[in-house]
C-alpha cells in the first residue's frame, strides 16, 4: 500500500471511530453515580440559598494566541473560578486541529458536570460550535441555527436547567462578523426570547462593543451584568493588541435575576478572557 493510500487509510478509520462513538448532544456524567448525584444536589441547595456563578468563555479551540494547547489549563481556570453554569465558545469536537478530541465531552468529564452541545460546523462529523456545561441537571436542549450570509453559520444554543425547583433558561451564543449579520441574529435571539417566561440568563461572544445599534438592539428584557455593575469598561477581547482592551462577550439576564458580582479573568489563555458573575436568582439575598 503506497503512502498516500495508507495515509487515507487512517483517517478514514480515525473518522469512522469518531463517528460511531460520538456521544448524544447532552448527558449526565456517566462514572460515580452516587457521588456526583449527592455533589449535584448539594450545588442545587446552595444555589437556591447563596445564588449560582456563571462564566462565558470564548476558548478558541483549547489553544492560546501562539496556538498552543492549553485545554488543561482551560480546565483548571473554570475550576478554580467555581463557576456552576459556562457557556463557551468556539468548541471542538473530533477537529484533526484539536487531536480528535471531544473537547466538551473532555471538559465536563474533568469537571464532573452536565454538558449540552450545540454545532454550527458538522463535516463528517466533525463538528464546532457552542456548549453549555452545568453543575445542575439540564433537563431539555435546543439549537438554534441564526440567519447570516458568512460563510461560518451561527446558532443560538438553548438550555433549560434545573436549580433547586426553579428551571432556568440558559442560551449560549457567538454571533457572526458581519454587522448585517449580527442585527439579523439579535432579532432572532430577540424572537426566541419573546416566547419565554422563565428566568434567562444570555451568555457569549457578540462580536461588537455594547456601544454599536446592534447590540443596543438587544432586548429590553435583558440586562448587561458588566453595565448594571459598574464594569461596562473591562475588556474582554485582545482586539489588535497582546491583552484584552475591548469587551465583546456579554452576560444577560432577565429582571428576575439580581447580578452581585462580575469580574473578568486576564489569564491570557485564549485570544477572549472568561468573564464571570454571581448571580442571585429570584433576587433574594441570603449571603
Amino acid at each position: 500500500m503506497s503512502l498516500a493510500k495508507r495515509f487515507v487509510f487512517i483517517v478514514s478509520v480515525v473518522l469512522l471511530a469518531a463517528f460511531i462513538t460520538a456521544d448524544a448532544p447532552f448527558y449526565a456524567q456517566n462514572t460515580h453515580h452516587a457521588q456526583i448525584g449527592k455533589q449535584m444536589m448539594m450545588a442545587s441547595a446552595s444555589a437556591t440559598q447563596n445564588g449560582i456563578t456563571v462564566m462565558t468563555y470564548n476558548i478558541h479551540h483549547g489553544r492560546d494566541m501562539s496556538g498552543r494547547d492549553n485545554l488543561d489549563s482551560i480546565v483548571q481556570e473554570i475550576r478554580l473560578s467555581g463557576a456552576q453554569i459556562i457557556a463557551l465558545q468556539e468548541v471542538d469536537r473530533y477537529m484533526p486541529r484539536s487531536g480528535f478530541k471531544d473537547q466538551v465531552k473532555y471538559i465536563a468529564d474533568q469537571l464532573s458536570m452536565y454538558y449540552a452541545y450545540g454545532k454550527t460546523i458538522d463535516i463528517l462529523s466533525i463538528e464546532y460550535g457552542n456548549a453549555v456545561i452545568s453543575a445542575f441537571p439540564i433537563l431539555k436542549r435546543e439549537n438554534i441555527i441564526l440567519p447570516g450570509s458568512s460563510i461560518e453559520p451561527r446558532a443560538l444554543l438553548k438550555t433549560e436547567i434545573a436549580v433547586g425547583n426553579d428551571i432556568y433558561n440558559v442560551w449560549a451564543t457567538h454571533l457572526g462578523l458581519l454587522r448585517e449579520d449580527r442585527f439579523k441574529q439579535i432579532d432572532a435571539i430577540n424572537a426566541a426570547l419573546a416566547q419565554e417566561s422563565k428566568p434567562t440568563i444570555l451568555l457569549g461572544d457578540f462580536n461588537n462593543i455594547c456601544s454599536s445599534d446592534e447590540i443596543s438592539d438587544i432586548s429590553d428584557r435583558l440586562k448587561d451584568v458588566a453595565a448594571l455593575l459598574g464594569k461596562g469598561d473591562a475588556g474582554t477581547y485582545a482586539y489588535g493588541d497582546n491583552a484584552p482592551n475591548v469587551r465583546i462577550d456579554y452576560i444577560w439576564v432577565t429582571d428576575d435575576i439580581l447580578p452581585v458580582e462580575y469580574h473578568v479573568n486576564l489569564l491570557g489563555l485564549s485570544d477572549h478572557a472568561s468573564v464571570v458573575a454571581k448571580l442571585l436568582l429570584n433576587g433574594k439575598k441570603n449571603f
